[in-house]
């Protein structure tokens, strides 16, 4: 693609994105929005900045995304990105400023989590749970820490939930725990210098050495 295509502008995407080119120029921004789910997958997008903002579904990523812009942000302002496990490499932010982030993976750049964002990751034992790992600056701006324990009777530590290869700054607004089936109890830290964060689901006390 040869042509600044609507360069300032933004293209509204209810489909799927895909993108068969290896350079594309131009610096429009473009917004997913479509009312069900989307895929993303391909080649090199535009330059300018992308943003999820759907009233329902979900945008998976099919592979890793590549940013190469210029301090080009990835923005989620409302409705679900699934990650999949893949990786958005950019030399500028991820802001989840609402809606959520789910699937596990890797933002190689900063992250910023607003006070209407959730990260939302599957735990279903203390050694198969999904990790968010940031490759530079994760801030934490009250947020909201999700945990789908489907399948967790066990509880344990869950090490790295979240981890930075910078700094972590801010904290968690909170701590939800879905499909909970055992009523865990949960204790949160932060470790240094990056300020990985690490949760342990605690059992209910049976007043038996089995608790210590």
């Amino acid at each position: 693609a040869g042509n600044n295509l609507g360069n300032g502008y933004v293209i509204n995407v209810a489909g799927d994105l895909t993108s068969s080119d290896s350079v594309v120029v131009g610096n429009f921004g473009i917004k997913l929005n479509g009312g069900g789910n989307q895929t993303v997958s391909g080649g090199d997008l535009t330059d300018g900045t992308i943003t999820i903002d759907k009233m329902s579904g979900t945008v998976f990523l099919a592979d890793d995304l590549v940013l190469n812009g210029s301090n080009q942000n990835f923005n989620i302002a409302s409705g679900a990105l699934d990650l999949g496990g893949h990786t958005i490499t950019t030399s500028g932010m991820v802001d989840l400023a609402g809606g959520t982030l789910k699937g596990g993976g890797t933002i190689s750049g900063n992250f910023t989590i607003q006070s209407g964002g959730t990260v939302l990751l599957s735990a279903q034992s203390s050694s198969n749970y999904q990790q968010l790992i940031v490759g530079g600056n994760a801030t934490l701006n009250f947020g909201t820490l999700a945990l789908d324990l489907t399948g967790n009777t066990q509880g344990g530590m869950l090490q790295d939930v979240l981890t930075s290869t910078a700094i972590t700054s801010g904290s968690w607004g909170s701590l939800t725990l879905l499909n909970d089936s055992v009523g865990f109890t949960t204790f949160m830290t932060y470790n240094t210098p990056t300020g990985a964060v690490d949760v342990f689901l605690n059992t209910a006390p049976t007043g038996t050495l089995s608790d210590i």
